[in-house]
């Protein structure tokens, strides 16, 4: 390849030197300066979520430490990738010294391919000698290495622009994905403070519920002494009715048992009287019959 490139031994034209000249001149001064590669100073922010010092209930312990937990880990992981992402900031620089090393590139090698052409040209005409045929040759190789040297290096660094960029979209990705889990965590802390103060509307009610209790217990409790004694009032009064009661049968059955004493003996006076009146009326007999004896006689 090198020996398509080069002239033949010959006469020097000077236009092609001057040309073959301006073209090295030309090449060093593109490849003098090396690509800086500038790494962006980072600066590391710490990432605060603060939270309402509120009452956790003992039922939700348990959940408020895996969040608690989740958003310490969350939080170092953002700031590691926070640190990550500002390389994000020089993407369009690195695109931009890729754009001018593949532009410059490019031109080098439309100008290499027009330097073939115009020794292609001059072939016919170029006479030199063989010193400066060999000092040529070895501007040629100089040049040739110093392109293969510098499209090496422009490989290399857009091979690192692309890992670069990579791993940028990778951490974009990363940054996105904790974008959603602290979106996540947000909502899960909403949902906690949502059911904190549903708890703390809860408590309210079921203490003003226990009061309203307690006031309702007292006054049972007062309405129960109440009617326990009106209650004790009752027995006390049907006590004292069965016992007037069991008096008043008591001198009942005592006027019946008397009762009857005089029924049967006024049962044995009318047996006695009917004695009586049967004694007199055989009396009578007897007497009437004495009288008819004694008128007869």
């Amino acid at each position: 390849r090198l020996q398509s490139i080069l002239p033949p031994v010959g006469e020097v034209d000077a236009d092609f030197l001057n040309g073959l000249n301006n073209f090295v001149g030309r090449f060093e001064a593109l490849n003098s300066t090396p690509a800086k590669k500038t790494v962006p100073h980072q600066e590391e922010e710490a990432l605060c979520l603060d939270t309402a010092d509120v009452t956790i209930p003992p039922e939700q312990q348990a959940e408020a430490d895996e969040l608690a937990a989740a958003l310490s880990e969350l939080q170092a992981t953002t700031v590691h990738e926070y640190q990550e992402n500002v390389k994000n900031e020089n993407i369009a620089e690195w695109k931009t010294k890729i754009a001018e090393k593949t532009q410059k590139l490019s031109q080098v090698k439309v100008d290499v391919i027009n330097l073939k052409e115009d020794i292609t040209k001059l072939k016919s005409q170029i006479v030199e000698s063989p010193e400066e045929l060999k000092s040529q040759k070895e501007k040629m190789k100089e040049a040739v290495k110093k392109i293969k040297n510098s499209i090496a290096e422009t490989d290399e660094y857009v091979v690192e622009m692309q890992n670069r960029v990579q791993s940028v979209a990778h951490a974009e990705a990363e940054l996105q994905q904790m974008n959603s889990l602290l979106q996540d965590l947000e909502s899960s802390m909403n949902n906690t403070r949502l059911r904190q103060e549903e708890v703390r509307s809860m408590q309210k009610e079921l203490k003003s519920l226990c009061s309203e209790e307690v006031q309702l217990k007292r006054a049972l409790g007062m309405k129960l002494d109440k009617e326990c004694k009106q209650n004790i009032r009752r027995q006390k009064k049907r006590e004292t009715k069965e016992h007037h009661v069991q008096e008043v049968l008591g001198q009942c059955n005592q006027i019946h048992q008397k009762r009857e004493e005089m029924a049967d003996k006024i049962q044995a006076i009318i047996g006695e009287t009917r004695q009586l009146k049967a004694k007199i009326k055989s009396l009578r007999d007897v007497c009437s019959k004495e009288t008819e004896k004694a008128q007869v006689r």
